[in-house]
């Protein structure tokens, strides 16, 4: 097949059925046998082809063998109908037969999809010794006979005609228990030394016992070590197509060749599934670069499996990985730099792509979309969404939505050139496939640390209010108190009965003004406030359920509750109006009666005045106290309706400080989970363990502004000391943060009347600090002891972080002991066997020996079946015996002018390592290229 350079989507899961039987079989029910030879009979086989075809496609099968006993009859039909539906790169066809041999061995011997008569017949008078090719127009072809040859003599016979050899695969019958099957009992000396890298078998792998499928997969030594493939066929002979792909069979083809067949079977645990595969949720579909080294087109698309990167020194292929990163937002640039290499690869990006851009095509969860960075605004990624409408993501943002881990050359061996760095690096490598989870509840810590500190200020305001309600409450007392002195003076200055009656009623007329003045400015309020907000409720129009109701009852039970719900508040907004005019009404009703009293009430109180006139001077005293004492009154009653609102913030801040705690802990336990599975996914090379830091770097930076600007010397190192001494006692860090909130407190209560630390207070600073300090360092502290700084405090939280250990024969040492070579090692295992996301790594073999590479080349197997691998290596066991879905060979263009538009990087082949010009340059280009695919027979026997 051909594909536009750079578009060869590589090996791609195809469901199979490569035994199918057709109306030539003598055995076919259901439906006539179809002879040949006139127009109407030839008619009847192109309909019965065409019917065939669209109920391969129906049934999602993507590659077939027509295999009729000793016949190749309907293979041309079935050709041409394939033609006909436009689906040769859909459907591909292996012609092919199923023979019996001598030895009562039955075995299908599939062609490639190109080859003609001439190349079939050759079986015939030479392999096939007894049997002559069928006439073409009989009904039906001759019932199944010996052919004249043992399986063995089959396959060697095959192999000595230069012709077939090159253009078939034999697959023997493997069914368990079948009587033409090469595993039946008595067969295993046979069946070890068996040239054939596969076993057929029309019954489902469910049906095959251990047993059974450890002859074939080379683990009973009788059976031979040798590792061979079960394709489950249907075997289907009736009209209805009733078995066609019944027996599912899914497997991986770069090309429609026997030999993209043969390398399935080769690996065929990577290759070759019994259900339909899954493909990983988040991955690179297409990747398209206009840049200053690739030319103003560049594309290529990415395999869901491994796609790998190959070309000479100097081909570009780490530039091409760090423009994918780039486009992710996960490139140098993104980060924190750590080194040359980072510096190599950011001036790529700002020397390369002023003008140009990087673009990905992305799926996630099945949909996809489009990805635009430009080297001229890199801090915002364009995408394009299903649909075509557009958003603009920050390079957060984008890390956060596509799932995806990066590692530049050399990075998997170099973690330790930071160790915060590497804290974080192995924290987010263990915990990869937990990653969302982690950024929940990072999140959830966040806006705890958040609530906190907002309840922590609710706390202060009602610290401060309960200061000056004691205040209000001793102002009150002391203006009752003069106020009853002033009146037993007035009591004994002859003032009469009456009169002193009067006078002592006249605060209550007073307070009761200005009590229902402030009532009405407060039911005002109200009544706009209500009036504002029925104004503005609107209720869920339910937009489109009118098309529903006559279709669905629960639709119209719904929008009626609605509407229901809708007509009841409004009701009820018209209850409260109406009661708010009512007692509006009534209220207007009492004041009137108030003033009319109030108004005779004020002429005896100027009568008894008048009478007194010698008693004026305290008669005045006594209006201004009681004012004094209304005003008083109603502060303090203020005061206290604020404080009882508040009265809950000590329990709303401990709730906060509560769930901060909780939430640190399931971020402790969901990291320690990601650490116990870390051991068994390095083949035990790592064993990794949590631990919170033992100087929190939160406290303390908490800590020390509490401290700072205050002349004390060495305060970090004070600071860092006692920090570690808290956290060594589980309790000692709270018991301190209770310290220093409490100091605070009695800070608010008496900060109007002492700005003067006492002694208490000064041994608290020096206990928290572990030293001494002079008076004027402790008033320093004590006045630069603000909300703020206490906030900070009280939100603290530690760092928890994953730790590795490193297994040196048996003995663990720490991580940032173990050589270059081993971290790699034992990173690389981890990486891949976990499914977290595209895994994009720049030459993977540095620092790594043969024998880890050949380990992760089994690994590659089955991780690429649950995440993306985008490697660019120059080892070609990753790519041969890594079994690589795609191939992107790179080479220098012919420009090395940085200036030039011409390419100095181009795609010389791509497609999967059956693609003939692929496999040509990996045993060219690739040292020891040869040797890998010459490794990937021998492993298996071949």
């Amino acid at each position: 097949m051909t594909y536009e350079l750079g578009m060869h989507p590589g090996a791609v899961w195809k469901k199979t059925d490569f035994q199918i039987h057709t109306p030539r079989d003598p055995q076919w029910a259901g439906g006539p046998h179809l002879a040949g030879g006139t127009p109407e009979s030839e008619a009847l086989r192109n309909k019965w082809a065409d019917k065939f075809v669209q109920e391969c496609l129906a049934r999602e099968i993507g590659a077939i063998a027509v295999t009729d006993h000793h016949d190749f009859c309907f293979v041309p039909y079935v050709k041409d109908a394939i033609a006909r539906a436009g689906a040769e790169n859909t459907l591909w066809l292996f012609p092919g037969v199923e023979i019996t041999g001598n030895d009562s061995v039955q075995c299908l011997i599939l062609f490639e999809p190109s080859s003609k008569r001439d190349t079939w017949a050759r079986l015939f008078g030479g392999i096939i010794n007894d049997l002559d090719w069928p006439d073409d127009n009989d009904a039906t072809n001759p019932q199944a006979e010996l052919c004249g040859s043992t399986i063995e003599q089959i396959i060697e016979k095959i192999c000595a005609d230069k012709k077939l050899s090159s253009s078939t695969v034999v697959i023997p019958h493997g069914r368990q228990g079948g009587h033409k099957s090469i595993i039946r009992q008595g067969m295993h000396a046979r069946f070890a030394n068996l040239d054939a890298d596969a076993v057929y078998s029309d019954q489902g792998i469910e049906r095959f016992d251990s047993s059974a499928l450890k002859k074939i997969r080379g683990q009973i030594s009788e059976w031979g070590s040798r590792r061979r493939a079960i394709l489950p066929t249907g075997d289907n002979r009736t009209a209805d197509f009733q078995s066609l792909g019944t027996n599912e069979c899914w497997v991986r083809l770069g090309e429609p060749s026997t030999e993209s067949l043969r390398q399935a079977f080769l690996a065929d645990e990577a290759r070759i599934e019994y259900q339909k595969p899954t493909v990983p949720k988040h991955r690179i579909v297409l990747v398209e670069i206009s840049s200053g080294l690739t030319g103003a087109k560049f594309q290529f698309t990415v395999n869901d499996g491994f796609t790998a990167l190959i070309g000479g020194r100097g081909s570009g292929k780490s530039s091409i990985l760090e423009y994918i990163k780039y486009g992710l937002g996960r490139a140098a640039t993104d980060f924190r730099s750590s080194g040359i290499e980072d510096s190599r690869e950011r001036t790529l990006i700002s020397e390369t792509l002023n003008e140009g851009y990087v673009r990905v095509t992305i799926e996630r969860n099945g949909l996809r979309e489009i990805w635009t960075r430009r080297g001229s605004n890199q801090s915002k990624i364009e995408v394009t969404l299903p649909g075509g409408s557009l958003e603009w993501l920050t390079v957060e943002q984008a890390q956060q939505r596509f799932k995806a881990r990066a590692y530049s050359q050399k990075q998997l061996s170099s973690l330790m050139t930071s160790s915060s760095q590497m804290v974080d690096q192995i924290t987010g490598i263990a915990a990869a496939e937990k990653l969302d989870m982690r950024r929940e509840l990072e999140r959830q810590i966040r806006n705890s640390q958040r609530e906190v500190n907002d309840s922590f200020r609710e706390l202060i305001s009602h610290w401060i209010m309960e200061s000056d309600l004691r205040k209000a409450v001793s102002q009150t007392e002391d203006i009752r108190r003069r106020l009853a002195q002033t009146k037993e003076l007035i009591s004994y200055s002859g003032v009469s009965a009456e009169d002193q009656n009067v006078l002592e009623t006249a605060p209550a007329f007073a307070n009761f003004t200005l009590i229902a003045q402030e009532f009405r400015a407060e039911i005002t309020r109200l009544r706009v406030d209500l009036e504002a907000k029925s104004s503005t409720v609107h209720f869920p129009a339910l937009a489109g359920i009118s098309q529903l109701v006559e279709i669905l009852p629960q639709a119209r039970k719904l929008l009626e509750e609605r509407n229901s719900l809708a007509e009841f508040v409004a009701t009820k907004y018209m209850e409260i109006h109406s009661a708010l005019a009512d007692f509006e009404l009534l209220e207007n009703s009492i004041m009137r009666d108030f003033n009319s009293a109030n108004s005779i009430f004020q002429k005896k109180l100027y009568d008894a005045k008048s009478s007194q006139e010698t008693l004026s001077t305290l008669s005045d005293i006594v209006a201004e106290l009681s004012k004094e004492l209304q005003q008083s009154e109603l502060n303090e009653a203020r005061i206290g309706a604020r404080l009882e609102e508040s009265a809950t913030s000590l329990a709303t801040f401990n709730e906060s400080r509560s769930k901060l705690d909780k939430h640190v802990l399931e971020l402790e336990s969901l990291l320690s989970e990601a650490a116990s599975d870390v051991a068994k996914m390095s083949s035990n090379f790592l064993q990794a363990s949590v631990a919170r830091e033992a100087v929190p770097h939160e406290y303390l930076k908490a800590l020390t502004a509490i401290f700072e600007n205050c002349r004390v010397r060495e305060l970090e190192e004070k600071c860092t000391r006692a920090v570690k001494k808290m956290t060594e006692t589980p309790l000692e860090w709270e018991e301190i943060v209770q310290k220093l909130v409490a100091a605070y407190q009695q800070k608010v209560d008496l900060e109007s009347e002492q700005s003067v630390i006492d002694d208490l207070t000064k041994r608290e600073f020096e206990a928290v600090l572990g030293d001494s300090l002079t008076v004027g360092q402790a008033q320093s502290v004590y006045d630069n002891f603000t909300e703020n700084k206490i906030a900070s405090l009280v939100s603290a939280v530690p760092t928890i972080k994953i730790r590795f250990e490193y297994n040196d024969s048996g003995n663990m040492i720490p991580f940032d002991r173990a050589s270059p070579g081993q971290q790699a090692a034992a990173l690389l295992q981890l990486l891949l066997n976990q499914e977290a996301g595209s895994l994009i790594i720049d030459q993977p073999e540095d620092d790594l020996d043969n024998k880890v590479i050949m380990k992760a080349t089994e690994l590659i197997h089955v991780a690429k079946r649950g995440r993306q691998i985008l490697f660019a290596t120059h080892n070609p066991n990753f790519v041969v015996n890594g079994d690589a879905d795609k191939v992107l060979v790179l080479k220098p263009g012919h420009s090395e002018n940085v200036e030039s538009k011409s390419a100095r990087i181009e795609i010389e082949a791509d497609g999967a390592i059956e693609t003939l010009k692929v496999r040509e340059l990996i045993t060219e280009t690739m040292e020891g290229g040869a040797e890998a695919f010459a490794l990937r027979g021998r492993k298996y026997g071949a």
